[in-house]
């Protein structure tokens, strides 16, 4: 068998240029992954990313599950883009459900999508929102056609590459290119045939990239957090993509892998019904008795 030497199944981070950093509500249905040790005398760690897409779902990805083996998913931290601004908040998770076919294959994870249950339903402000999701998938033309589409990647992971470095305490925006599947399958196996001439590299159509300008990607801390496809005629997000995995220098060298959201909507749709019915079941059993 070969490995794909560069890939390395890790959380990303917003790497050390050209990000911005965003306002307060600029993305609002951000949520940080709090994440809780087994030890009580340790601090609970912010150590993925997700989105809101419902009153009491939140999409992120499925390696998030499971990377930590010190630490276990228990809150999502949303309200505001600074994490220690008073005006942000933490929600407990009640159910962690990750994709049943989600598998670490030699060429990166796959299925690398997951669904969380909050305990309390959202209430709608502008600083708490659900993001768009797309209606079916939308085709490689408009995604790489800057006049129609803009792709950004957002999280709270580290903005150097220093491995002292803390994830950031603000929110971290940057701009970042569709790459199509034949670019992206052609990199990649540029690199798996120097050191076995016969491998191959299929992206599957559960997955796709985007890439940076040199010396930025998305990196560790970044995991889970969504790949945002901004229309820019009707000024609408909608999540396109889950950060999965890239390069080891998080450097745009090759493109970044990310799940494609489009692939799963009747999973997705399915859950979040069926979350939505047993909170309207609950508000009918408090309204009777």
């Amino acid at each position: 068998t070969h490995g794909l030497s560069i890939i390395i199944h890790i959380p990303w981070r917003l790497f050390e240029t050209r990000y911005v950093s965003t306002g307060p509500h600029d993305f609002p249905w951000m949520a940080a992954l709090v994440y809780e040790s087994s030890n009580p005398a340790d601090a609970p760690q912010i150590l993925c990313g997700g989105v809101i897409l419902s009153s009491n779902v939140v999409l992120t990805a499925a390696h998030c599950l499971s990377d930590f083996s010190e630490y276990s998913l228990k809150k999502v931290r949303i309200g505001h883009a600074l994490l220690s601004s008073e005006e942000s908040f933490e929600v407990e998770i009640v159910d962690i459900k990750g994709h049943p076919e989600y598998k670490t294959t030699n060429t990166g994870v796959i299925n690398d999508i997951a669904l969380l249950k909050l305990k309390q339903s959202l209430e709608f402000n502008p600083a708490v929102k659900p993001v768009c999701l797309p209606t079916s998938k939308i085709d490689e033309s408009i995604l790489s056609n800057t006049n129609i589409s803009q792709n950004q990647v957002v999280g709270w992971g580290k903005i150097s590459q220093r491995s002292e470095d803390q994830r950031s305490d603000n929110l971290q925006m940057l701009n970042i290119s569709y790459v199509r599947t034949d670019d992206c399958e052609e990199k990649f196996q540029k690199i798996l045939q120097k050191t076995d001439k016969s491998a191959t590299f299929e992206l599957l159509e559960s997955r796709m990239c985007a890439q940076g300008v040199p010396d930025t990607d998305a990196c560790n801390g970044d995991s889970g957090g969504p790949l945002l496809r901004l229309d820019i005629a009707t000024q609408i997000y909608q999540t396109i993509g889950v950060v999965s995995f890239g390069t080891k220098r998080c450097d745009s060298s090759t493109p970044g892998v990310y799940t494609r959201v489009t692939e799963f909507l009747p999973w997705i749709k399915n859950y979040m019904l069926e979350s939505g019915l047993e909170w309207l079941l609950l508000i009918i059993d408090n309204l009777i008795y």
